[in-house]
């Protein structure tokens, strides 16, 4: 037989070791895949914090802020929906506020980025935080993808990212666990979270997770059924509930399939991470004292209606706010401004165009009372343009200043000659549609035009009107 064919039986061996290398690599591909690390955080110290404070064990209110950075493509497509950021804090506020930690929208920052939409290693993780960061609040960055299901920098840290698909379970829980000096029920026994200290009946003060409420935890990943009970054996009896565990089903993918039990903090959790909160410089520039407002204006007539909103993009709505108080501090000008409000809402208005109300609006969440001193200043008088004949073939644009209460009161006030800040005027011949001057003056004079019907376009500050006039 000539070298070059090859026998049935040469090929068939051929095709069956194809088949077997292709099985290899989907197996390898989805082992890697299943490999993936939920939580990406690490550690190689421990962090400690006395426990004697107060404020550790009282349970008095903790605020923390918490500001979210949108990761996005380049145009803008492929990034958590901001209308669903209130319940990401609406869920984290499920898991923390039973224990006296309060979680606040600190507003939300959109990043259009493709190269950090998902992230490969810490190190992306890293860059992508540069010039993003505030220190004043939690950064809590949401992406597309990314080696892990979430990450927080670092066991105490005041970043993380999660995932989109797990942004609106306890996968961010967990993670913000982290970031208040939280480690892993499974410390030091699997799961690659890079300690070698386990833990056991007799070491949970030095080893594990350095809480003695938690059992010791083999790392329960894909050990447990969908009714969250360990099945791995081993003499372990662990807590596949605890909100620090590898609690979930194998089949897990943040919302459509399998079982995430996750759901609660043991008492030492709790106040570990309490005592992380009130002595760590880093989580004590991200707390707040008090609600972060300002206040919006918006005029209409003679009367000013008011919104408390949240300063620096801030969502009013998620601050805790529990009691908002409305004062007149004073009234200056020549009538009497009256300020009313209720709840986040006011309301103010004067007998004149001259009022000037000094406002203080105070307020209250669990953490405190915050206080703002604003002037509330009537609109400003509104200006009537129109074109006025000044003289034989002359015209001139002229405004009346019409107050904003006479205005209302329908009253009529004398004519000035208030001249607009952008003007053009057109003057078109009727008949023809030609165009026969242009000017930026506010005064017109056709007295060198033929007598005859004319249109003058009038162009105030972007606006149009038009006018019908005759040379005579």
């Amino acid at each position: 037989m000539p070298e070059n064919h090859f026998h049935l039986s040469t090929v068939v061996p051929f095709k069956k070791w194809l088949k077997t290398a292709f099985f290899l690599f989907v197996l390898l591909l989805t082992t890697h895949l299943r490999a993936q690390n939920p939580c990406g955080t690490t550690h190689s110290s421990h962090q400690e914090f006395s426990l004697a404070n107060a404020r550790v064990t009282n349970g008095e209110p903790i605020c923390v802020n918490v500001k979210f950075h949108i990761v996005r493509r380049d145009d803008g497509t492929n990034g958590f929906s901001q209308a669903n950021i209130s319940a990401v804090v609406a869920n984290l506020n499920n898991a923390f506020n039973p224990h006296g930690i309060y979680i606040y929208n600190a507003g939300v920052n959109l990043i259009n980025d493709t190269r950090y939409v998902f992230l490969n290693d810490q190190a992306e993780f890293t860059d992508l935080t540069v010039g993003h960061n505030v220190s004043n609040a939690i950064n809590f960055y949401l992406v597309s993808g990314g080696y892990a299901w979430g990450d927080a920098k670092e066991i105490l840290s005041n970043n993380l990212f999660v995932r989109n698909i797990y942004a609106l379970s306890h996968i961010a829980s967990h993670e913000l666990g982290h970031c208040f000096n939280l480690y892993h029920t499974h410390s030091g026994n699997g799961c690659g979270d890079g300690l070698n200290c386990a833990e056991n009946s007799t070491n949970c003060n030095t080893c594990g997770d350095l809480v003695c409420d938690t059992p010791p935890d083999p790392c329960v990943r894909d050990k447990i059924n969908s009714s969250c009970q360990y099945t791995g054996g081993g003499g372990y009896n662990p807590d596949p509930r605890n909100m620090m565990a590898y609690g979930f089903t194998s089949d897990y993918n943040g919302s459509t399939a399998g079982t995430l039990c996750m759901s609660h903090f043991t008492s030492e959790q709790v106040e570990r991470m309490r005592a992380a909160l009130v002595s760590s410089p880093t989580l004590q520039a991200a707390q707040a004292t008090g609600p972060n407002i300002d206040l919006e204006l918006d005029p209409n007539g003679n009367h000013v209606y008011l919104a408390l909103i949240g300063k620096d993009g801030a969502d009013i709505n998620q601050q805790g706010i529990t009691t908002v108080t409305w004062e007149t501090v004073s009234n200056t000008g020549g009538c009497l401004g009256i300020l009313n409000g209720n709840g986040l809402s006011g309301f103010a208005h004067g007998g004149c165009s001259n009022w000037s109300i000094e406002a203080k609006i105070t307020a209250t969440n669990q953490c405190g009372s915050t206080t703002i001193y604003r002037t509330i200043p009537p609109p400003p008088p509104f200006v009537s343009y129109i074109l006025y004949q000044i003289a034989p073939n002359q015209y001139q644009v002229q405004g009346k200043l019409i107050a904003s209460n006479t205005l209302a009161q329908g009253l009529s006030v004398p004519q000035s000659t208030i001249v607009p800040d952008e003007l053009e005027i057109f003057v078109y011949e009727f008949s023809t549609g030609k165009l026969v001057l242009k000017t930026t003056e506010p005064r017109i004079d056709l007295s060198r035009q033929k007598q005859g019907i004319y249109i003058v376009k009038i162009v105030i500050n972007g606006e149009i009107t038009t006018h019908k006039i005759q040379k005579q």
